[in-house]
Order: C-alpha cells, then sequence, then structure tokens
C-alpha cells in the first residue's frame, strides 16, 4: 500500500475555490475571470488552487458538478 506524501488535502479548501468562483463567474463572467482572481479571492496561493483543478475548466465543471447535486434526491 502506498502512503501519499506531503500534507493531507483539505477539503474545505475545495469548498472555498468553488464558492469563490460562484461569485466571479456570475459578477463577471466565466471569460473575464482568472485562476489568480480565484485564488485571490479564496485566500490561497495558486499552488494551492491548482493542486486541485487542473485549469479553470476543471473549476467550472466541479461548480456546475456541486450545483446538479443540489437537485438530486440523497436516496440517489
Amino acid at each position: 500500500q502506498q502512503t501519499q506524501r506531503g500534507r493531507p488535502i483539505d477539503h474545505t479548501k475545495r469548498d472555498l475555490i468553488l464558492d469563490q468562483a460562484v461569485e466571479l463567474f456570475m459578477r463577471k463572467g466565466f471569460h473575464a475571470t482568472s485562476m489568480d482572481e480565484i485564488a485571490r479571492g479564496a485566500k490561497m496561493s495558486k499552488l494551492t488552487l491548482y493542486t486541485r483543478f487542473v485549469d479553470k475548466d476543471a473549476v467550472f465543471a466541479a461548480v456546475i458538478g456541486r450545483k446538479c447535486q443540489e437537485y438530486v434526491p440523497d436516496d440517489m
């Protein structure tokens, strides 16, 4: 069994990223929002952001996925 190196992943940071991304995407639009702004708004480094999401498209997909989960019944 392989152990993961470094710090354990803090899942609350993912939520901070997505919350900030939603706010920026809604206010400025997808194209006008940068990964730098998302990281700054979430109060983390771009390195931290990029360790969780490969690019802005991945952030956007996660935002949409999280919103879709709100409409899925718990028993599914």
